[in-house]
């Protein structure tokens, strides 16, 4: 099980919400998507099959008071909501950010939950990876359409006779 925060815990107490539902809405303020912000926040939920997992984003997603939840999470932040569902791009953290926010993350987690947790770091980096490609030397041949104006048959044709 994840560990949070005190101060997360305490927050999430007091609007009646679960840690990983006050998470989400702060991810999806800052410009996360839906689907950004409920794999990250709810990571122990990876386990279950992708329909389970899109039916429970959906139910948090749908939910007015989560909106809300969200636009004032927004608001608080920016100044403007964002629409639900889209990413503003301008505000996403980048990705050594992001890697230093799982990182921090990984060290209250232990079991499979690390694991998870490792396994997203190792997407961002391999996601943001940069194909590196070398130029080599092409050689071209040249290969007649048939034989009788092969200049390698002429030539030896010639030197034979």
């Amino acid at each position: 099980m994840q560990q949070f925060s005190k101060r997360l815990t305490d927050e999430a107490k007091k609007l009646g919400i679960p840690v990983q539902s006050l998470l989400m809405a702060d991810l999806i303020s800052i410009g996360y998507t839906e689907n950004e912000a409920y794999n990250i926040s709810y990571t122990q939920n990876m386990s279950l099959s992708k329909q389970q997992n899109i039916g429970i984003k959906e139910s948090i997603v749908q939910n007015p008071n989560f909106q809300e939840l969200v636009s004032d999470r927004a608001s608080k932040r920016n100044g403007a909501a964002p629409q639900m569902g889209t990413a503003n791009v301008g505000t996403l953290p980048s990705k050594d950010e992001i890697a230093s926010i799982i990182a921090t993350e990984m060290k209250s987690l232990s079991g499979k939950e690390r694991v998870d947790a490792a396994m997203k770091l190792a997407d961002l980096f391999a996601m943001k990876k940069e194909e590196v490609r070398e130029e080599t030397d092409i050689v071209r041949v040249w290969l007649p359409l048939t034989c009788s104006i092969c200049p390698y048959k002429q030539k030896a044709e010639s030197a034979n006779g």
